[in-house]
């Protein structure tokens, strides 16, 4: 009986603890880099001190607030090599190579934790805690420092490619948007509209919108889109029809075919590792990279070269309105979506 409530008290305080580090890590994806500065500076000190006097002093711990501060250790050390990798879809070379030293410290960690419950061995209970905040340790490095070298080309990258000239301005808008620091997004792999359900209401609303952005000024029956400095002019038939075009265009959700490219600020996500993730969880793992975005198939009016795409993130729905001509492509205005 006695055996029943010691292990009964170690997995409750377990969970606790768990849930605690939970609503830590809530709060620390808000200000990812300075949460994990901050844990990398306290978990360095508490490691130097622990490694010092491992053999002397136990910080006053009980065998089983040890037992119970180790195996929450394991658990939060195991999520985050979990979805820092993504291997929701299986293990991949970057995992066992840059997650080496994660591994190692957990399976120390919960060695010397099964030991310490077997033997009561304070001594070594401290030695695996000394395991796990390396672990910890290097973990924050990585992501501080390393974040870039994670992510491995998607396996399921589409061979053949289809719209050309579509893919060639889908790559131009993402690298304008996003290509401009070290950092890079994370692209879910399905064009989209940011409502799944697409119902003939939502689409009508989303149409409805665009026209009657206060950003496009009409002169008789032309539009000129832009400012003083950039605009373009697209009669009203032209403009009404490339509407049309691009919400029949992406009235059902498909998948891109243009490759991911770092170097131009985007990630596309085709094996479905990363683009599921919750806010907090992509954000704390990932804490130097920008969002997981949603898009669209971009449409483009050739006479004008007016193009009209959509980028959703967490926190805005925007239509974006390019100008593209020989090649290269310039930002006219955007404006946010209502009815996203």
């Amino acid at each position: 009986m006695e055996k029943r409530r010691s292990v009964a008290k170690i997995v409750g305080g377990t969970i606790v603890i768990v849930f605690f580090i939970y609503f830590l890590l809530l709060i620390g994806s808000m200000v990812p880099i300075a949460f994990w500065l901050v844990s990398l500076l306290i978990g360095l000190i508490i490691l130097l001190l622990n490694v010092a006097n491992w053999k002397g002093v136990s910080w006053n711990l009980g065998p089983k607030s040890l037992v119970i501060i180790n195996f929450s250790i394991s658990v939060y050390l195991l999520a985050l090599y979990f979805f820092i990798f993504g291997l929701v879809s299986g293990l991949h070379w970057v995992a066992v190579t840059w997650g080496l030293p994660i591994l190692i410290g957990i399976v120390f960690l919960i060695m010397d934790t099964i030991y310490l419950i077997r033997k009561e061995d304070i001594k070594r209970g401290m030695r695996g805690f000394s395991f796990g905040l390396g672990a910890y340790s290097y973990t924050a490095v990585m992501l501080i420092f390393f974040s870039h070298l994670l992510m491995t080309i998607p396996q399921n990258t589409p061979s053949e490619t289809v719209n050309q000239e579509g893919n060639k301005i889908l790559e131009l808008v993402l690298n304008d948007l996003y290509g401009n620091d070290s950092s890079y997004v994370m692209i879910s792999p399905q064009t989209t509209l940011g409502n799944g359900e697409y119902d003939n209401d939502y689409l009508e609303k989303m149409k409805g919108e665009i026209i009657g952005s206060f950003t496009i000024s009409m002169h008789g029956s032309v539009y000129y889109i832009g400012d003083s400095h950039t605009s373009v002019s697209i009669s009203k038939t032209a403009f009404q029809e490339l509407i049309n075009r691009f919400i029949k265009e992406n009235r059902s959700p498909h998948t891109l075919s243009i490759p991911s490219s770092l170097e131009k600020g985007y990630y596309i996500d085709y094996d479905k590792r990363y683009s599921w993730y919750p806010f907090p969880v992509w954000h704390l793992t990932h804490p130097v990279n920008g969002p997981i975005v949603d898009v669209s198939s971009p449409v483009y009016d050739e006479r004008s070269g007016l193009v009209i795409i959509y980028i959703g993130t967490y926190y805005d729905n925007t239509i974006y309105f390019f100008k593209y001509k020989n090649g290269e492509i310039e930002i006219l205005y955007h404006f946010n979506l209502l009815t996203s």
